[in-house]
């Protein structure tokens, strides 16, 4: 029932159907405690799922991977990166298992908190514990990088996935044509629009806004508005980021 109300987006039933769970003298299992964590956090009672991972210890329930990701994903949708990173840290001290979510959820994190370095070293380090790395991780570290201005970084990562063919996306290339841009290779920034068509990869209004602001900066404000005249032409949809590009 309480994962019934869940779903349905009746957080307030669920809580209700979970107290008086407790009240009868019933202990939660595991799915119980960790579908109510996921339910508090959507009901924005941070400190109430929070104090779930104390309460499940005293009642012989031991917290697992989901019961921490979810708490993660719970601050990290509500801009509270402080409290994911103690969370994580508690994660670590208990030695609960991490998984891929956990690990992308705090490259993610580290790079908010401009801790590049410690997002270096959780991605670098994911192997080693039996997690592999995917897109969302290698895209994700990018933009750590990017937003550390640490583009030698992002350059070889990017080439090491093309070297390995692992898998690039939209999100990629978005990535890379912005840290171009920081770095006023316009040249290079239209090269990979050019490489996404071959390779399949449609471009979308974040691409284009970008690389049309790129041309901006560097005065190629000919190429910025035959661009976006060609746009216009072709039908593409420009969404409310191109016209405020």
């Amino acid at each position: 029932l309480i994962e019934l109300s869940r779903k349905l987006c009746d957080y307030s039933k669920a809580i209700s159907i979970f107290s008086r769970l407790k009240r009868s003298g019933i202990i939660p299992d595991l799915v119980a405690y960790n579908s109510m964590i996921n339910v508090f956090g959507k009901a924005k009672l941070f400190q109430e799922a929070r104090s779930l991972i104390s309460e499940m210890r005293t009642a012989g329930v031991l917290p697992d991977t989901v019961s921490y990701s979810t708490l993660l994903t719970m601050y990290v949708e509500n801009q509270k990166f402080r409290e994911a990173l103690s969370v994580f840290s508690e994660m670590r001290d208990v030695k609960c298992l991490l998984d891929l979510t956990t690990c992308n959820i705090m490259i993610d994190v580290y790079g908010q908190l401009d801790m590049a370095k410690e997002a270096d070293k959780l991605f670098w380090g994911m192997r080693k514990i039996g997690i592999e790395p995917n897109v969302v991780s290698y895209n994700t570290l990018l933009r750590v990088y990017g937003d550390a201005e640490l583009f030698g970084e992002a350059i070889h990562l990017f080439r090491l996935m093309q070297r390995k063919d692992i898998e690039q996306n939209v999100v990629t290339y978005n990535t890379m044509i912005m840290i171009y841009g920081k770095t006023l290779e316009h040249e290079k920034a239209n090269n990979l629009i050019q490489e996404m068509h071959r390779r399949g990869i449609e471009p979308n209004a974040i691409t284009y806004s970008t690389i049309i602001s790129i041309w901006g900066k560097v005065g190629k404000l000919d190429r910025a508005a035959m661009l976006f005249q060609k746009l216009r032409s072709s039908g593409i949809d420009i969404d409310q980021i191109l016209y405020q590009t």
